[in-house]
Parts: structure tokens; C-alpha cells; sequence
């Protein structure tokens, strides 16, 4: 469920993404997975919360929060134990997007971060900017809306950050 939300939904057209990245900072793709994957990835994002590696990161998030958060390198990530994970940051559709907002080159979906968050009266992050001109994919595994955290922005604010 969105809630005041002034982006319209879209479902695979890249160009209507794109077209809303850039206007309002922000697109949602509707349905984007499948019931099936979305419960093969909630596998295997537990299994790789846990999961020890040379290549894999385990952040220090928001302490004491209960809150859980690895980071990788996508080309270094086990493709035979998170395929779900691997395949999805490395689709076509999502690379045409980035190519298509970032341009060419670009580091697509080089760093993947994946976290779970749990609820909390208080905010995750204070409002900010990236210093850094990128390109974010949100997939969120649960429904989300403004009583459980669902991702905050302020529509048009990259153009100024």
C-alpha cells in the first residue's frame, strides 16, 4: 500500500521509470516479482544474513535496534547459493534503467545492500543526500507503509543535492 503518494505506478515500461526518476527523484514498479520469488528471496535473504564469507560484509546498523544489514560486491557474490539474489540485481530491466538515467558507463548495482530493518519510533536516517549521483533499486520482501518504515524522500530534492 502507498500512502500520498503523487508517483504513478508503473509496470516494465523503462522509459516511464526513467521519465519519473528524473522528475520526481523516485518510480515505483508495481508487482515487479512474482509471489513465488519474492518467497524464494525472503530464503535467501535470511540464509545470507547469517552467511560467513570473505566477500560478504556485515554492517554495523542501527545498534541495539535489532535491526540486520550485509553488503557485497555483486560479481563477487556465490551465485549457486543466492541465485534469486544475484539474477534479480543483475537483470536487464534493471540495467536498462540505470543506463538509461545514469548513462553509460556506469557502475550498475556494483554494491548491493541488503537490510532488515524492524520497527522503531525512531527514524532510521535524518534526512540527507548522497554525495555521490546514483541510482537506488528499493525491493521490499513485506508490505510496507508509513506505519512500518517504508522508504521517505523529498520529491524533487535531487535535483538540488
Amino acid at each position: 500500500m502507498v500512502d500520498n503518494v503523487f508517483i504513478q505506478s508503473f509496470n516494465d515500461d523503462t522509459h516511464q521509470i526513467v521519465a519519473s526518476l528524473r522528475q520526481w527523484g523516485a518510480a515505483i514498479v508495481s508487482e515487479y516479482l512474482k509471489e513465488s520469488q519474492v518467497k524464494t528471496l525472503l530464503g535467501e535473504f535470511g540464509h545470507i544474513l547469517h552467511y560467513k564469507a570473505k566477500w560478504l560484509k556485515v554492517l554495523s546498523y542501527r545498534p541495539g535496534w535489532g535491526s540486520e544489514a550485509v553488503a557485497f560486491k555483486r560479481e563477487n557474490a556465490d551465485t549457486r547459493l543466492f541465485p534469486t539474489i544475484t539474477t534479480l540485481f543483475g537483470s536487464l530491466f534493471m540495467n536498462t534503467i540505470c543506463d538509461e538515467y545514469l548513462g553509460v558507463p556506469n557502475q550498475f548495482n556494483n554494491s548491493i545492500y541488503l537490510t532488515h530493518d524492524l520497527a522503531n519510533e525512531e527514524p532510521v536516517t535524518i534526512y540527507h543526500f548522497d554525495r555521490i549521483y546514483a541510482l537506488k533499486f528499493y525491493i521490499y520482501l513485506t508490505d510496507t507503509s508509513t506505519d512500518n518504515g517504508a522508504f521517505e524522500y523529498c520529491p524533487g530534492s535531487h535535483l538540488v543535492g
